[in-house]
């Protein structure tokens, strides 16, 4: 499969959970959220750590705080965005 190709099953899964909502990455306490409205949607245990595509497993985040999570999975995990192991 091509890399960002986007399955059959997947877009199915990705359909049921509605429109997706600003980045919900947390800036700051209390709780001051990014808030950017173009998001992509982030496993917090990933699909190769048994992650599945239920709403309870995906965060929406834009663009630059979805890199974040993936280039600092140590700090990802302390905030709750990063669960299993992340194979880089």
């Amino acid at each position: 499969m091509k890399p960002g190709k986007v399955t059959k099953r997947r877009q199915a899964a990705l359909a049921g959970l509605g429109p997706p909502g600003p980045c919900q990455f947390v800036l700051e306490e209390p709780a001051f959220v990014c808030g950017r409205r173009t998001v992509e949607r982030h496993h917090i245990l990933p699909r190769s750590a048994g992650g599945n595509e239920d709403a309870d497993n995906l965060i929406t985040l834009c663009r630059r705080h979805h890199r974040w999570v993936h280039e600092h999975p140590a700090d990802a995990r302390k905030r709750g965005l990063l669960k299993g192991r992340y194979k880089t």
